[in-house]
């Protein structure tokens, strides 16, 4: 019982850093200029929550960033 509760927690943190792993990539993409960057909504409830703000936030930038293009 004990080896399985390790495996399933295991398993648990290896997609968590998985999901980090990739949303620090994209967010150091995001500081160099990349705002083409998205990240797929897919996975748990909490995965998705975080990928959706990702994108609203870099999308209001990309749009910020082109009123901006235009405007001057």
């Amino acid at each position: 019982m004990l080896v399985l509760s390790v495996a399933l927690v295991w398993g648990l943190v290896g997609q968590w850093l998985d999901v980090l792993d990739d949303l620090v990539l994209a967010l150091e993409s995001v500081a160099k200029g990349d705002l083409g960057q998205r990240l797929p909504e897919n996975g748990s409830e909490e995965t998705r929550r975080v990928a959706t703000a990702f994108n609203a936030a870099v999308e209001g930038l990309s749009r910020r960033a082109g009123d901006l293009k235009h405007s001057s």
